[in-house]
């Protein structure tokens, strides 16, 4: 999808006031477990829609036991973020005519990666769902987007991607490589739709407790996503191209 440049614009327009006591609306990738699913637990205590997308979201027990208590604000999509055809015919199904918040939250590790013994198949997997994926999604939901009053797109991403912060080598070459290219995505993002009125950030979540991060993370998923939100509803515009950690702390590239 060509993502057409038009004149800035001065948010909100007239027909967007309305938006502004009406409930968010978040799309939200990989939220079978770990942060997504956090983020989609949280975000419905609030009160807030969220559009949730797993790849196998039948699996998850604790998404279909929340699909169950909120059948109104929760929507669920088989959401592969490798597959573009996939991604377009979800975008067709919105049943909601904006998103304020897209969150590319869905990604994947994989810890056999170190020097000496790299799998550059696993690595060009690991590229293609946690730095490919955010930049399929956000043309699919564009236009979703462009009618919100106050439109953002949170990349998830990792301290692990700050080039100023590595020092020497280590494992996890594929993973890093993509949230350093993540980043670039982001700030690129934030460029590109700029004349749209969206804020596009990189998040770090911290080291969270979860699969990924293991069960010796200093940050409970809890406590993790409470500050994202809070960072998520407090962005500026002046914000966007930023890479801001869970406390609201800007890091370094």
């Amino acid at each position: 999808m060509v993502l057409c440049p038009r004149n800035k614009i001065d948010w909100p327009l007239p027909w967007q006031d309305i938006q502004r006591n009406m409930k968010t609306v978040y799309f939200i990738t990989g939220t079978s477990r770990g942060i997504g699913l956090e983020f989609t637990i949280q975000l419905l205590k609030k009160g807030d829609i969220v559009l949730a997308g797993a790849r196998h979201p039948e699996d998850s027990p604790e998404l279909m036991e929340l699909k169950s208590r909120h059948t109104e604000n929760l929507h669920l999509f088989k959401l592969d973020v490798t597959k573009e055809n996939m991604i377009s015919e979800i975008a067709k199904k919105i049943p909601v005519e904006r998103i304020d918040v897209l969150i590319n939250n869905a990604g994947i590790l994989d810890r056999t990666n170190s020097f000496g013994s790299l799998n550059f198949e696993k690595i060009l997997q690991v590229l293609n769902t946690n730095t490919l994926g955010p930049l399929r999604m956000t043309p699919a939901l564009l236009p979703y987007l462009s009618r919100s009053s106050k439109p953002r797109i949170v990349n998830v991403s990792s301290i692990m991607g700050s080039i100023s912060d590595t020092y020497g080598g280590g494992s996890n070459y594929g993973y890093k490589i993509s949230k350093a290219a993540l980043n670039m995505v982001t700030r690129m993002l934030a460029g590109d739709l700029q004349g749209y009125g969206i804020i596009v950030v990189s998040l770090h979540p911290g080291w969270v407790r979860t699969d990924m991060g293991g069960p010796g993370a200093l940050v409970t998923p809890e406590e993790s996503v409470r500050g994202l939100i809070k960072v998520i509803e407090n962005l500026k515009i002046e914000d966007s191209g930023s890479f801001i950690e869970y406390t609201g702390n800007k890091l370094n590239w």
